[in-house]
């Protein structure tokens, strides 16, 4: 009797040191995946989770890794095709001023510089109304944003020296 006393003693102790250590892995385990996912969460799409021992953990690993990696591959899409954009718009020969649909200006490339004699940092976060400096363009411009369809005119600028072909079209973010 009193030898299976301390025995089942030792053993209740050496269960319940078990149970702690496995706990604090276990929590260890999600405290580490926790981190990782506020770290997407604040944009640090390189934060990656290490594979751990219990399966169930490790899929959760593998499936926040697997989001971070697509994330990450739209992204870099996502920015070539902007550089992509952005480079045909810089070398356009034709003027193009992006406006918002309160006709603020948003973008311009070096043509429209050019063209309306404007400097971008001028003009960008500002009435499309200072940019062209014409009644005529504001309103094809107002027209197309409240009808929601290309709107196009010919306006005669400078007596007569000068026409400038004006197409306004509003583009319709992808919903």
């Amino acid at each position: 009797f009193f030898v299976q006393q301390p025995l089942g003693a030792i053993f209740a102790a050496l269960a319940f040191l078990i149970a702690i250590f496995l706990a604090r892995s276990i929590a260890a385990m999600l405290n580490h995946l926790t981190d990782v996912a506020r770290k997407m969460g604040a944009g640090d799409w390189s934060a990656r989770a290490r594979p751990v021992a219990p399966r169930e953990v490790n899929e959760l690993s593998r499936a926040l890794n697997q989001i971070a990696e697509r994330w990450d591959q739209s992204r870099r899409a996502w920015q070539s095709a902007m550089e992509r954009d952005e480079a045909a718009l810089r070398y356009m020969a034709d003027g193009v001023i992006l406006t918002d649909a309160q006709a603020t200006v948003i973008q311009l490339n070096p043509a429209a510089e050019t063209i309306f004699a404007i400097r971008a940092q001028d003009v960008i976060g500002k009435s499309f109304t200072l940019a062209a400096r014409d009644h005529e363009l504001v309103g094809c411009l107002r027209a197309a944003i409240s009808s929601g369809q290309e709107t196009a005119r010919v306006v005669e600028q400078i007596g007569g020296r000068r026409f400038l072909r004006i197409i306004a079209t509003p583009i319709q973010s992808p919903e």
